[in-house]
């Protein structure tokens, strides 16, 4: 993937599905990412969720910690 130069951080409103997988593939990117969603719950599950994918994508070995 082609990141744009100089991009280092990047802010996500809603932590929906589509608001996750894209924080999860800024992530796995190098870039640091705020997720943002007023509701709480959402958040804390997209949090969990992509926390949860990644670990998966560590231990097959696809993804270095």
């Amino acid at each position: 993937m082609v990141l744009a130069a100089g991009i280092k951080t990047v802010g996500v409103i809603g932590g929906g599905q589509m608001g996750s997988g894209i924080a999860q593939l800024a992530l796995v990117s190098g870039i640091d990412v705020w997720l943002l969603d007023s509701d709480s719950n959402a958040l804390t599950k997209a949090t969990n969720s992509i926390t949860t994918s990644i670990q998966r994508f560590v231990d097959k070995g696809q993804l270095s910690q």
